[in-house]
């Protein structure tokens, strides 16, 4: 999740925004804020030496920017997938349990989005929709606005959970093959063991 989600995050010019982001992230991730920072500036070095935004697509595939953020400046927003969207559409109205929704379910640009809106719903009495105004992010609150007016009926969010739940499984099986591959490259007994069990119980 930290590596998807830092060059998402090394995309803001602001400092203090990536700072909270960083911190939302590390939250979520159990992983070391410091961590998290060099990561994001790993990715800005990179972009640096590239003149290029880290893991953005190449000039074609761009959309137009008055399609991105307010002002049209800078490339769109990267699109989320469609359950990652569901489940966000409900953290939105209050409608999903933040105690059942798990960062690493989701995936590129999801991570960041419902990092902060984690964030958001546990300072919130339960069902409370979340409101998108006044907050530290205003231009993600702006970005996230017409997702929650959207006018469109919501899948149950068991449902999505439940499928989400299922492609994260299928993304360690691909990542534990990779590794198996490896180990068996490197001829580590012991490490083939480990991922095999591991894949047995997936």
């Amino acid at each position: 999740a930290v590596s998807e989600a830092a060059p998402l995050i090394a995309l803001r010019p602001n400092e203090v925004e990536r700072d909270e982001h960083a911190r939302f992230v590390a939250r979520h991730t159990g992983t070391e804020v410091a961590a998290v920072k060099k990561e994001i500036n790993r990715q800005i070095n990179r972009t640096r030496g590239s003149g290029r935004p880290p893991s953005s697509p190449p000039a074609a595939e761009i959309a137009e920017p008055e399609r991105g953020r307010a002002g049209g400046s800078g490339p769109p927003p990267e699109k989320i997938e469609r359950a990652q969207e569901g489940v966000i559409r409900h953290l939105l109205a209050g409608t999903a349990p933040a105690e059942q929704v798990e960062l690493d379910l989701f995936t590129g640009r999801g991570v960041e989005v419902a990092a902060w809106l984690l964030e958001e719903a546990r300072r919130l009495p339960p069902g409370t929709p979340l409101p998108l105004a006044g907050g530290k992010f205003p231009e993600l609150e702006e970005e996230l606005r017409p997702l929650a007016l959207l006018d469109k009926p919501l899948d149950p969010v068991e449902d999505l959970l439940s499928y989400l739940a299922e492609k994260r499984r299928g993304r360690r099986k691909e990542e534990l093959r990779r590794q198996l591959l490896a180990a068996e490259r490197n001829k580590d007994a012991e490490e083939v063991s480990r991922i095999t069990g591991e894949l047995l119980q997936l």
